[in-house]
């Protein structure tokens, strides 16, 4: 199945209900957002070879969150696995970033950090994202150049999994008090209850270096 969005699908080996909590988790760590607009339309070929490495290194990050946020959850539920993100997936992202020479982050436009809000650009791409969605159709990723020769990679998020709504619902309906205080005490800015399924969570961003003309038509 291609992997046009990033919905919540279970590892090899992992329980899915497990998954789907653990990339819910994942929408709440770092770093910060700034605009891409302001350059010309990237040319088909160069958008073609530009999507393919954003959605490979997505889903590259996808799997290494998962994998270690999947193991907090085993060991201590998800009162273990919250401090956890708050702690340790802003550096699982970086290692992943470093890897791959690019920027990584995810955004949304009801953070749970602040860190995670979106420039006015990147708003933007959130808005057409649930333009589709209440249309009802999956919405696409989204590649576009930048005026320093660099091209972003947007993929949504989007809650599919009534075990997201744990972390992300609405409070005392979807979210135990437990986990409500352990949010307050972690992100007291919290923006990102009040989901329900079939929203949009945010996105991933992945920029790089814009692919050669050549590369991308060989």
């Amino acid at each position: 199945m291609e992997p046009r969005t990033l919905v919540y699908r279970a590892l090899s080996g992992t329980p899915s209900s497990t998954l789907l909590l653990v990339i819910s988790l994942l929408a709440a760590c770092r770093p910060a957002a700034e605009s891409d607009s302001g350059a010309a339309p990237l040319p088909a070929a160069v958008e073609t070879l530009a999507r393919e490495r954003g959605r490979a290194i997505a889903g590259q990050a996808f799997a290494l969150l998962s994998t270690n946020l999947a193991q907090a959850l085993a060991q201590g539920g998800i009162t273990n696995a919250l401090p956890y993100c708050s702690e340790k997936a802003y550096p699982l992202t970086e290692l992943v970033a470093a890897t791959n020479q690019v920027r990584l982050r995810r955004l949304t436009h009801k953070p749970r950090n602040p860190t995670n809000a979106p420039a006015a650009g990147e708003l933007a791409v959130l808005r057409g994202f649930q333009l589709a969605l209440g249309r009802g159709k999956t919405p696409a990723p989204v590649v576009r150049a930048t005026p320093s020769n660099t091209v972003v990679f947007y993929s949504p998020i989007v809650i599919t999994n009534p075990l997201c709504l744990q972390c992300h619902g609405v409070v005392g309906r979807d979210i135990l008090p437990a986990t409500a205080a352990l949010l307050q005490k972690l992100y007291p800015q919290d923006q990102a209850t009040g989901f329900s399924l079939g929203d949009l969570r945010g996105a991933w961003r992945v920029e790089f270096e814009r692919p050669a003309r050549e590369t991308a038509t060989r």
